[in-house]
C-alpha cells in the first residue's frame, strides 16, 4: 500500500508541477527557476522514499512521510505559489494553459500505473489522500 501511494503520488506531482511550470513560463514569472528548483528537489526526495519503501516500508516511515510532505505543500502552497498570482493577467489564458493536455495525461498515467489500485481514477487526487489515510 505505501509503495502505490508513493508511485501515485510520485507520478501525480510529475503532471501537476509540468502544468504548473507551464503556466509559470507563459506568464514569464520571474521566479520560475526556483520554484522548479522546489519541484525537483521533492520528486527526488519522493524517489528515494519510492526506493526505500520497496526495502521497508512501515508505518511509522509513512507516517514521518505524511508530515514531510504535508509540510512541505503547505508552506509550498502559502508561500511560492501564491507569489506567482499576480503574474497571471489572463484568467481565461490560464485556464486554456492549464487543461491543455490534462485528459490524455491522466489516462496516460492510469494506464501506465494500471497495476496500482490507486491509479485506476481520473480523480487521482483523491485516491492519493484515500491511500495515504488507509496507510496512516
Amino acid at each position: 500500500m505505501i509503495q502505490a501511494t508513493l508511485d501515485t503520488l510520485s507520478h501525480y506531482a510529475s503532471f501537476f508541477f509540468h502544468r504548473e511550470e507551464k503556466l509559470m513560463d507563459a506568464f514569464n514569472y520571474p521566479g520560475l527557476e526556483f520554484h522548479r528548483a522546489e519541484h525537483r528537489n521533492l520528486l527526488q526526495k519522493i524517489a528515494k522514499q519510492r526506493i526505500a519503501a520497496k526495502r521497508k516500508a512501515s508505518v511509522k516511515s509513512a507516517k514521518k512521510l505524511f508530515d514531510e510532505l504535508s509540510s512541505w505543500f503547505c508552506h509550498h502552497a502559502l508561500l511560492q505559489d501564491i507569489a506567482f498570482a499576480p503574474y497571471i493577467d489572463d484568467t481565461e489564458k490560464a485556464e486554456r494553459i492549464a487543461r491543455e493536455g490534462t485528459a490524455e495525461c491522466l489516462l496516460d498515467l492510469t494506464v501506465e500505473h494500471k497495476e496500482s489500485a490507486a491509479c485506476r481514477s481520473s480523480h487521482v487526487e483523491v485516491e492519493v489522500e484515500a491511500a495515504v489515510a488507509r496507510v496512516l
